[in-house]
């Protein structure tokens, strides 16, 4: 069995919050009290498991980067292109975005040798001058089940 760690804490912070803040939200007794792990997905390292019997999906995507120029109180849309070269369905269990005003749509499941996107929304009135927003994918594709999507913005007047 293999575990991989996604590190919300540090993964969902928001960069504007100073260090010694950060430090007292990581290591707090009420931070210490809401330690949690969710279970996304479970699969065998050994391919003759029963956990394996299905058909592997295998995520391939196009562009994992944008660097976009925009201005203060734009609303910026990308779109992250999934494709599945795979044999089996492609579940994407969860996208999680490091910043709140980012708003995401995309399929939960993308078929053997299927294709779907991710469509991210962002309002950049909030935003500082030169923004990078993370996302963190987390899929049933074995060897790619977590990436990472960047859009690096940078605000004009």
């Amino acid at each position: 069995m293999s575990i991989n760690k996604i590190p919300f804490g540090e993964f969902a912070v928001n960069s504007k919050i100073d260090e010694n803040d950060k430090i007292a939200a990581v290591y707090s007794p009420i931070a210490i009290r809401e330690r949690k792990i969710e279970i996304i997905a479970i699969q065998s390292s050994n391919p003759n498991s029963s956990v394996n019997i299905e058909k592997r999906p295998l995520l391939q995507i196009v562009r994992k980067e944008y660097k976009v120029v925009a201005r203060k109180g734009d609303i910026i849309k990308r779109g992250f292109i999934l494709e599945n070269k795979g044999k089996g369905e492609l579940k994407i269990y969860q996208v999680i975005s490091n910043l709140e005003n980012v708003s995401l749509s995309y399929s939960k499941v993308i078929p053997a040798m299927g294709k779907d996107r991710i469509i991210v929304e962002v309002n950049t009135a909030g935003l500082d001058r030169s923004t990078n927003i993370e996302l963190m994918l987390v899929s049933n594709d074995s060897k790619r089940n977590l990436e990472t999507l960047k859009i690096n913005i940078r605000l004009t007047n």
